[in-house]
């Protein structure tokens, strides 16, 4: 071995130290990349791109090499070489250490509801699995990003070979959504408008459509603009519409007697309606009324749903009504014994008015109209000319009606919301050999069918899942704030760990610096999900080479001791050895 060396200047150089400093420096510099390829990319991408790449464990080796090289170039059976041994071995077992973590380490995470129980975790590595309906083939592409990567673009692809069929998994965004666009054409009347508001200078464009409820009506901030189809050839004068005070008309079956009450909350009022007298004291207004439970309550928004809920008292009768402007049949004393009165409730606005308002009329002849309502004040009204802007708030606000289509039809389109991992999802290509291909948006742990070259094709992304030999139950999940702000100050999850195989069984507390350390497994308190009851994130890893990685530092860190403290005091060993050597 020492002839081989001796004679071989290529080992020579292998085992030299300047080979080591080469190798060195070399580590530096893949690892200062690493860090900005992680930072632009995200962990999964320096994952593939360095640390798990083929060429690394070749750089790996060499370094190892390197080092069994030199130290049996170097090392000599004396006391004074301890040290140098002692080191060279801890380096030898971090890197079995680091060999071992790279390869077969699992790391992953674990979700937990209050109250639910889980026995397994979902890791980090993340593939799109291709399974062929009604057959054997499987195909698992590895996604080369983390979820929450700021990287869009990406190239994996699989094949499966017996289907010729090509996968191609070409774009990821964290968080996916689908956007609707509007386009002309289409092969049903659709009526639309295409309008820009001008507000104090600035802006706002936008679609009005009469016939699609989600868009006939947008608030642009200063007022709301809404669109309504009117069956006539031209508008009523603004004199003719309904306008003035809200009112509670009663009535006496049967009889045109009536009695009028001005609806205001709070206000009472005494009549005498066919023969009886009535006590009304009106409870309170709605503008856009509902019920959650037993309670009555006024929406946000619009007067869609305009109601007064009043009590009335006769004699020594006393109950509550309601009566709806939209819904006049309808009371709470609909189907009940007559008592004498109807209530009709005439919505004019009034106080319950919708702020600033701009209504465009589709007429009957094609041509259109607008009226305002300003504050729950008639405003101005007029025709509406396309791409001739009118004033409709006292010059502060102009209306601009650019385009008018008969057909309209949509068209949604992927978009990325935000950098944020809410809804990740991988653009999925499917190629076959021959006909037509096709594509696909896949979120994150949902499943999705496609049919591509006649074969029906299951595809889902996610990681991998792995099961536990034991059981977490989270039974508590508490959460402590900063005093005065809502920032999470620290947060811990009580578990109740059950293990069949062992026996144990007991409650253990996670907090975010005091993992549960367990049969190999190792959870950290991650993060939380809030709602109506907290979801718990816990980190989890199982990595067999953590401790040989201990055990390496350990050994490297006494032999430095060693070597650069007693290394005077070993030297004595040696020399009192070799006298005797001597002596002999």
């Amino acid at each position: 071995m020492r002839r081989l060396y001796e004679n071989s200047k290529l080992i020579q150089f292998i085992c030299s130290i300047r080979f080591t400093i080469f190798l060195l420096l070399t580590l530096a510099v893949i690892l200062a990349v690493a860090t900005v390829i992680e930072s632009r990319e995200g962990t999964a991408m320096v994952q593939v791109k360095v640390y798990r790449a083929a060429w690394f464990n070749f750089f790996l080796a060499a370094f190892t090499i390197n080092m069994l090289g030199g130290t049996y170039k170097r090392f000599r059976p004396l006391y004074v070489f301890t040290g140098f041994g002692v080191t060279h071995v801890g380096v030898f077992i971090i890197l079995i250490g680091a060999f071992l973590t790279r390869n077969f380490c699992i790391e992953g995470q674990m979700t937990i509801p209050t109250g639910a129980t889980r026995a397994h975790y979902v890791g980090n590595d993340d593939y799109v699995t291709a399974v062929v309906k009604d057959s054997d083939e499987k195909l698992a592409v590895t996604v080369p990003i983390d979820r929450g990567s700021k990287q869009r673009d990406l190239w994996s692809t699989g094949r499966l070979k017996e289907s010729g069929i090509t996968v191609v998994l070409d774009t990821y965004y964290p968080d996916l959504a689908f956007k609707r666009r509007l386009e002309p054409g289409g092969d049903i009347e659709n009526p639309a408008i295409k309008f820009r508001l001008s507000a104090m200078g600035s802006e706002a464009d936008g679609w009005l459509m009469p016939r699609v409820s989600s868009q006939s009506r947008i608030n642009m901030g200063p007022m709301q603009v809404r669109i309504e189809e009117v069956d006539a050839d031209t508008l009523p004068a603004m004199d003719d519409l309904e306008t003035g005070p809200n009112v509670i008309v009663f009535t006496a079956p049967g009889t045109d007697e009536s009695h009028e009450i001005e609806a205001v909350d709070g206000k009472k009022a005494s009549f005498e309606l066919g023969g009886k007298n009535f006590d009304v004291e009106i409870r309170q207004t709605f503008g856009n009324f509902t019920i959650h439970g037993e309670d009555f309550h006024n929406q946000a928004g619009p007067p869609d749903n305009p109601a007064v809920v009043f009590t009335v008292t006769s004699g020594d009768v006393s109950a509550p009504d309601v009566a709806f402007s939209k819904h006049p049949d309808f009371s709470l004393q609909h189907g009940k014994k007559d008592r004498g009165y109807r209530a009709r409730y005439h919505f004019r606005g009034g106080n319950q008015a919708a702020g600033s308002e701009l209504v465009v009329h589709m007429l009957r002849n094609k041509k259109l109209a607008f009226s305002t309502r300003l504050q729950g004040k008639v405003g101005n009204t007029g025709p509406l000319e396309v791409g001739k802007a009118v004033d409709v708030m006292a010059g502060r606000i102009t209306f601009t009606v650019e385009e008018v289509f008969d057909r309209i039809g949509y068209k949604f389109e992927a978009v990325n919301e935000s950098d944020e991992a809410r809804n990740p999802s991988i653009h999925v290509k499917l190629i076959p050999d021959s006909g037509e291909g096709a594509a696909i948006w896949l979120p994150w742990g949902e499943t999705r069918e496609v049919e591509v070259a006649g074969k029906k094709i299951a595809l889902v992304y996610q990681g991998e899942r792995y099961d536990l030999p034991f059981s977490l139950k989270l039974t508590k999940f508490n959460e402590d704030k900063y005093p005065g702000s809502q920032m999470s100050a620290t947060y811990q999850s009580l578990v109740f760990l059950t293990d069949q195989e062992t026996g144990r069984a007991e409650e253990i507390l996670i907090h975010m610096n005091e993992p549960l350390i367990y049969r190999g497994y190792t959870f950290f308190q991650s993060s939380f999900i809030p709602g109506a009851t907290y979801t718990t994130v816990l980190s989890v890893s199982k990595d067999p080479g953590k401790w040989p990685t201990y055990i390496g530092y350990m050994l490297m860190s006494i032999g430095l001791i060693l070597m650069f403290y007693l290394k005077s005091w070993l030297a004595k060993f040696d020399q009192r050895r070799l006298k005797k050597e001597r002596g002999k």
